[in-house]
């Protein structure tokens, strides 16, 4: 006598793909609401230059990922900070050696983008670091060099903070400790197999 066989129940795959679209509306969500935000608050409070808060946060949202954590909020303050100590340090080297400055910066620069690639964790961190590397440069103007920079440098970890305060704030994403079910999975699969050299099926 056959027994015919189960399809899986299509409940499981329904609530798969309503969790995957909810997620996805979610990720949509907080990134509108941080890019709302990085305009509203700088123009609210009269501070300069508040588009480059909001390309900070796309870039951020564009390479990063839904899980964002605190942590990695820090990490990108930090990320922010270094590179306008950099962009600014290679403005007071070369004030007016135009070419050697674009020398220094591009070899900055591709040291950086080495290390994004390369880096297996949270790369935004060296992206933000050759970003305002770059932005801190105000067309060769050595006099207005380090106000520019401070700007560019405060706007952009403005941003990083509007999207970590965000993605905290609204549906965060709690990692799992699924640790004790991986190691119960791999004891069960070494058993499978010990058994199966203890006692060979015959062919």
């Amino acid at each position: 006598m056959t027994t015919a066989a189960t399809s899986p129940e299509p409940t499981t795959t329904t609530d798969s793909e309503a969790r995957a679209t909810a997620t996805r509306f979610q990720y949509a969500f907080k990134t509108a609401l941080s890019l709302t935000l990085a305009y509203l608050i700088p123009m609210g409070m009269g501070w300069p230059q508040p588009q480059t808060a909001a390309i900070t946060v796309m870039l951020i949202a564009a390479t990063g990922l839904a899980s964002d954590s605190l942590q990695k909020g820090v990490m990108r303050v930090l990320g922010t900070v270094v590179g306008a100590v950099i962009g600014l340090t290679l403005i007071a080297l070369f004030p007016q050696e135009r070419m050697a400055y674009l020398l220094a910066v591009s070899i900055t620069i591709s040291l950086l983008a080495y290390l994004y690639t390369a880096y297996q964790g949270d790369n935004t961190v060296f992206m933000l670091t050759a970003v305002v590397t770059l932005m801190v440069f105000n067309g060769g103007d050595a006099e207005g060099a380090f106000l520019y920079g401070v700007d560019r440098a405060f706007m952009t970890a403005f941003g990083v903070i509007v999207y970590t305060v965000v993605a905290n704030a609204l549906w965060p994403v709690r990692a799992v400790d699924n640790t004790r079910q991986l190691a119960l999975r791999v004891m069960s699969a070494y058993s499978r197999a010990f058994g199966l050299l203890a006692h060979p099926v015959a062919v």
